[in-house]
């Protein structure tokens, strides 16, 4: 009987942990052009600082990450964001700023979330 309380325990140990875990993960100065393929669906917090990525596309975040709070993409190259990349996420946060944007596109259509556009400065615009 004992055993059995112990295995209740430590799996009910593991779901509850499993549950209330932040993934956070930080792909900051690796060099990368592009969002990487392999970062885990649960991702809460992602941090891609200090890269040479010139273009988010839809393929990049779309449906894929149903739990990012808020992504990281200050000190890229970033000129463009497609309509939809973050088709899917509950984003709350987007730090751009060190880019070279000349336009945002509506990103409440997209998430219905977004409540925070850090220190964005957009370049070039007439």
């Amino acid at each position: 009987m004992e055993t059995r309380h112990l295995l209740w325990l430590f799996v009910c140990l593991v779901n509850f942990k499993a549950r209330s875990c932040v993934q956070e993960v930080d792909r900051s100065n690796q060099g990368l052009t592009s969002v990487p393929g392999d970062i885990v669906q649960d991702v809460t917090q992602l941090w891609l600082r200090y890269n040479q990525i010139t273009t988010i596309r839809q393929t990049d975040f779309n449906d894929k990450f149903s739990n990012l709070k808020a992504i990281y993409l200050n000190g890229n190259q970033i000129s463009f964001i497609e309509i939809g990349c973050f088709k899917g996420t509950v984003l709350q946060h987007i730090d751009l700023p060190t880019n070279e944007l000349t336009s945002i596109p509506d990103l409440h259509e997209e998430t219905g979330w977004v409540n925070e556009l850090d220190a964005n400065t957009l370049y070039n615009c007439l």
